[in-house]
């Protein structure tokens, strides 16, 4: 099996690339690399750069490309980098060529709570790329995941900072909104299973857990041996300090309802239908945080 792999230099992304260059059933993976390359190296692998998904005149994919999984993403804009072309336009742009070359599956990750319903640019652009890959006929594979966890992954990488050098740990409001976490290798085995299974249609992609944001800060500091106190920041201080702060603010509006919105998923049967059993919250930590 040839795969056309989108995103492949990030965290999902990387994660997914190490597990299927040791199977056998995918016998060559292209990699869509625009400025940063693979940290792994296989002959299986062919480097296509430049290449951007929002822009379609540097996407060239083989006739006989059986599918392609996009793994891009942002969770913030950048100058350079929109939400509506990296989420939207970029699916449509991969579609498009997907067509042109035959290829017969797409996957892709959307996000826990996308339903076309939300407001924020994040959410909505996830939708509006979901809603382009369900009616573009191709078989597909989109999964929901809620926060995902890994030792190499940028959220990982920015709680194991605070609670090594903050006095305390902030939470946001209360910290009674929900979130159910899952393991990074968990989301790419199921995208491996589920494309070997042929397995179609959209699917929430969250651990086993479902708890508060409050109740998750609390795991990670049994499992570090952090005596550190949970120092509550007023919403409306967050809220103002993303409307003052612009660009140079930590967390922006969007953010900050998303997180207080929660992040769970109404049914994770994709497990079931793949056979396959992802780990606990206190695994998925102890994993992320002392690896």
């Amino acid at each position: 099996m040839k795969i056309f792999l989108v995103g492949g230099t990030g965290f999902i992304g990387t994660n997914f690339l190490q597990l299927a260059l040791g199977d056998d059933h995918f016998d060559e993976i292209i990699i869509c690399v625009n400025k940063r390359k693979p940290s792994v190296s296989s002959p299986k692998i062919k480097i296509h750069t430049p290449c951007r998904i929002d822009d379609i005149k540097t996407l060239k994919i083989d006739k006989n490309t059986d599918y392609i999984i996009d793994f891009a993403g942002i969770i913030k804009e950048t100058r350079d980098k929109k939400f509506e072309r990296v989420h939207h336009e970029g699916v449509k742009n991969l579609l498009r060529v997907a067509h042109e070359t035959g290829a017969r599956g797409f996957v892709y990750i959307s996000a826990a709570g996308v339903d076309g319903t939300r407001d924020e640019a994040y959410m909505k652009t996830k939708w509006l790329a979901e809603e382009e890959i369900r009616k573009s006929g191709l078989e597909y594979l989109i999964l929901r995941p809620s926060i995902v966890l890994g030792p190499d992954g940028d959220f990982t990488k920015m709680l194991k900072i605070m609670f090594k050098l903050f006095p305390f740990i902030p939470v946001i409001g209360e910290g009674n909104y929900k979130i159910q976490p899952i393991f990074v290798g968990d989301l790419v085995e199921i995208v491996r299973r589920g494309i070997l299974q042929g397995i179609k249609g959209t699917f929430g992609a969250c651990g086993p857990d479902a708890v508060t944001y409050k109740e998750f800060l609390k795991m990670i500091k049994e499992q570090l041996k952090i005596r550190r106190p949970l120092m509550h920041i007023p919403v409306r201080l967050v809220s103002l300090f993303a409307q003052l702060g612009g660009p140079l603010s930590p967390v922006t509006g969007d953010q900050l309802k998303m997180l207080l919105s929660g992040s769970t998923c109404k049914d994770s049967k994709i497990f079931t239908l793949v056979s396959y059993a992802p780990k606990n919250l206190e695994e998925t930590i102890r994993i992320s945080f002392l690896s």
